[in-house]
């Protein structure tokens, strides 16, 4: 299996993430998340630590932000971290595959 090592793959595809999110089945995915993440952090205390690797635009971030968690976004888009960076209360931070 070859390996991705120019991010600039996913910032080329950030376009065609975004508008999928849009679609039924992309809110549906994030509808379904989002009860199992709620179900899973209800019970952690304000502050706990979550990293988020590979969350792209910190959509699923921003739940646990809402919720007082200390959330850092590790992905290798630039164009994705710059959307999650505009989320309050969501750290990020660019991975570099090599």
């Amino acid at each position: 299996m070859a390996h991705v090592t120019d991010t600039r793959v996913f910032d080329e595809h950030a376009a065609a993430w975004r508008a999928w999110q849009r679609t039924p089945w992309g809110r549906l995915r994030y509808r379904l998340v989002a009860q199992l993440l709620d179900r899973h952090v209800a019970a952690l205390p304000a502050g706990t630590v979550v990293l988020d690797v590979g969350g792209a635009d910190g959509a699923d971030s921003r739940r646990f932000a809402e919720r007082g968690l200390a959330v850092t976004v590790v992905d290798p888009s630039a164009v994705m971290l710059d959307t999650a960076s505009q989320q309050d209360g969501v750290r990020t931070a660019v991975l570099t595959l090599a």
